[in-house]
């Protein structure tokens, strides 16, 4: 039977993490429409911390051209990086992949995406509505190609969208793969 806690901690630490940001060609017509087929009849429009529409969570796992986009992003992360992102030496693989849409008033809560160690977000158009990463002092203004890869422990967020345009991006979660 459970008596008493002996000890308790509450502690902040300092936690090495990265933040990487590049851009790249991308057919974002092709994501665009996928998602707006991803996003009909999805459980997670409005329940997740997307408070906009969103695709089931590996809803681009299986698609070739996403892969191939993600796999041109993450070759140049593990070679052309002057960033120690050591843990991208191990064999990771995508865990969830989903697409995003914010409309007019749509917002993201404050969440980081553990217990992922890497994710990632990809933007499919341009957008005043920014990722904002306030632990490292980092604003991520959307815009057609652009992504970033960042420890999976980092909160961000975003703040309502004013536009009347919708804001588009599909977001990632890297983890190890078992070698058994």
């Amino acid at each position: 039977m459970f008596h008493s806690f002996t000890k308790e901690i509450e502690k902040n630490i300092k936690q090495k993490v990265f933040y990487l940001e590049g851009s790249i060609d991308i057919d974002s017509d092709y994501f665009i429409n996928e998602i707006e087929k991803g996003i009909v009849n999805s459980k997670n429009n409005h329940l997740t911390n997307i408070k906009g529409f969103m695709t089931p969570w590996e809803y681009f796992l299986n698609n070739q051209k996403f892969n191939e986009v993600f796999i041109n992003i993450i070759n140049n992360v593990e070679y052309h990086t002057s960033v120690d992102t050591g843990i991208l030496k191990e064999p990771w693989g995508l865990k969830e992949c989903w697409g995003i849409k914010e409309t007019k008033g749509n917002y993201t809560v404050v969440h980081e995406h553990l217990p992922s160690i890497i994710s990632g977000v990809l933007y499919l158009n341009s957008s005043k509505q920014e990722l904002i990463f306030d632990q490292i002092n980092v604003r991520l203004k959307p815009e057609k190609g652009k992504f970033a890869i960042f420890s999976s422990l980092l909160e961000h967020y975003t703040e309502r969208n004013l536009e009347d345009e919708p804001k588009y991006a599909i977001s990632f979660n890297l983890n190890q793969i078992s070698p058994f």
